[in-house]
């Protein structure tokens, strides 16, 4: 069946964009596909992929330096690194949340036993281990490399890779202290 295109309709389709400035492309990239490209921004496509492309890469390596500064966050705890888990508990020297949360974690030594841990109190002129053992410990440095303000109070938990894996600056319960570490990956193959 034949029909008739009247010549307003003809003008109309001549008038249309996209027959003036796109083309057809097709891909064999891994899959075959069909691609409309808009000739008038074709360069500006062209340098937008460019674009994406380098900044891949370039995100992959911002990344990849990230990575190391993380693992070692608290460089002076790093003889204790791939050995124990640390429970750092920052604040004033005497305040009841401070001791509090110390007496909260020291109660149950076997589970501390457990998962390897150590436990230490740093004030604003001390640190010092109130279960386990380590040498000695600078409250200053600690409190610069976790970025906390003296007599701030704040739970840091340290994973044995040295990477931070908890800072809460509220009171932190040991079942749910337990219960995180035993979510970990290096935690299971413990147990298995």
């Amino acid at each position: 069946m034949k029909k008739n295109v009247n010549e307003s309709q003809i003008t109309m389709i001549r008038e249309l964009p996209v027959l003036r400035s796109f083309s057809v492309r097709v891909n064999f990239g891994g899959r075959t596909g069909v691609e409309v490209i808009d000739r008038r921004h074709h360069k500006d496509q062209v340098a937008n992929r460019w674009e994406m492309q380098m900044q891949r890469p370039m995100i992959a390596t911002v990344l990849a330096l990230l990575v190391p500064l993380q693992a070692s966050a608290m460089d002076s705890l790093s003889q204790l690194t791939w050995k124990n888990r640390i429970a750092l508990v920052f604040g004033a020297a005497g305040e009841a949340r401070l001791e509090r949360q110390l007496a909260e974690f020291t109660r149950s030594d076997a589970a501390l036993a457990d998962r390897d841990m150590v436990v230490v109190r740093v004030t604003e002129e001390t640190a010092e281990a109130v279960y386990g053992s380590i040498g000695d410990l600078d409250a200053a440095e600690l409190r610069r490399q976790a970025d906390i303000a003296p007599g701030e109070f704040q739970v840091v938990l340290i994973g044995k890779d040295g990477g931070a894996k908890l800072k809460s600056g509220e009171f932190v319960d040991s079942e749910a202290l337990f219960g995180l570490i035993d979510r970990m990956p290096m935690r299971r193959a413990e147990q298995d």
